[in-house]
């Protein structure tokens, strides 16, 4: 059996995966249930997770309204960059450069936000009430044959490539790319309502 499936098992081999866990790592705790079907959903169908979340915490406004943040940063690094006298002119051009072919990825894809594109996106999954392994088999191979159609296909700049679920931002060096996902965009981090 490969490992990565242990995970969709029954709770016998969940008990025995949980005390190799505490043998080797240490760790006792085992995960909520909760928490487990939550991680299954982000990591296999991440989309439709990020859908659920945007329609219940975002308003029209917030998106937009980061972007036009991110829009006005990049336009003041490149401002005060004229202030740097140890630039020359040469360098400044190509770090303008740079700046404006930057991609900025706020929050989520806004195809997630039409239900029936959402639903063309994972078109090809079927899924059983029943069979949790089967269904996670079948996403796994989804993913697989995914990534594999990616192969001969330019680099996507705006593609998500950790979960918009995850408090976090990142940039692409190979990309010249940055992503701030969808969670990072709630309070305590951001508010449409906050001081600019």
């Amino acid at each position: 059996m490969i490992w990565k499936e242990v995970d969709y098992l029954s709770k016998p081999f969940q008990k025995a995966v949980n005390e190799l866990k505490a043998a080797v790592l240490g760790s006792e705790e085992e995960e909520v249930r909760w928490e487990t079907c939550v991680s299954a959903v982000d990591n296999g169908i991440p989309f439709a997770l990020i859908a659920m979340l945007v329609r219940e915490i975002f308003n029209g406004e917030t998106k937009p309204m980061a972007e036009s943040m991110s829009d006005a940063i990049k336009e003041a690094y490149k401002k005060n960059l004229f202030q740097l006298k140890w630039i020359d002119p040469e360098t400044r051009k190509l770090i303008i450069a740079k700046v404006d072919s930057l991609k900025v990825n706020i929050g989520f894809p806004d195809y997630i936000l039409h239900s029936d594109q959402l639903d063309k996106e994972y078109e090809k999954l079927e899924f059983s009430e029943t069979d949790y392994f089967n269904n996670n088999l079948k996403i796994l191979q989804y993913n697989e044959i995914k990534s594999w159609k990616k192969l001969d296909l330019p680099p996507n700049r705006e593609e998500l490539k950790m979960s918009a679920t995850d408090v976090n931002g990142y940039y692409s060096t190979s990309l010249n790319s940055y992503t701030i996902n969808a969670a990072y965009l709630q309070p305590p981090f951001y508010d449409v309502n906050y001081p600019r």
